[in-house]
């Protein structure tokens, strides 16, 4: 049963409209900034190494997957604040230092309002065909 759902989840990403996984990658950041936050607190190192790097792997696939021909000055900003956060763990986890994630924790969730917002006026306008096989994005 397993290997269904991974067979399932792999299909979804690849059907799946790009901004919507956006979304859930900034969702699951925020979530992870938070865990790194609270492991921190807790002196619970392996929990941290974790989650740093689950986040580091995500963010790193955001910045390949980011389009300076089309998003131009967007682009460059999200790479800017991708290559910050980059940084950031790598201080938080060098020196155990919660303080900056809390911060970046709240940009993602600022950023995952804005991209809901396209994604909400997106699904508006797009015809089903475009909207692909998911049509119903919970959004």
């Amino acid at each position: 049963m397993k290997a269904f759902a991974n067979i399932y989840e792999r299909y979804e990403e690849q059907t799946e409209p790009k901004i919507n996984l956006v979304i859930k990658a900034y969702d699951r950041v925020a979530e992870l900034l938070e865990e790194i936050v609270e492991a921190i607190e807790k002196k619970d190192i392996e929990r941290k190494a974790m989650a740093i790097e689950k986040a580091t792997n995500i963010i790193t696939e955001l910045m390949t997957a980011l389009d300076f021909e089309q998003g131009k000055q967007i682009a460059v900003g999200l790479k800017s604040i991708y290559s910050f956060t980059l940084t950031e763990l790598m201080n938080a986890n060098l020196k155990n230092e919660a303080k900056s994630l809390k911060r970046l924790a709240n940009i993602f969730k600022d950023l995952n309002s804005a991209w809901r917002e396209v994604a909400k006026q997106y699904y508006q306008k797009a015809t089903p065909k475009e909207q692909g096989l998911t049509l119903n994005a919970g959004l």
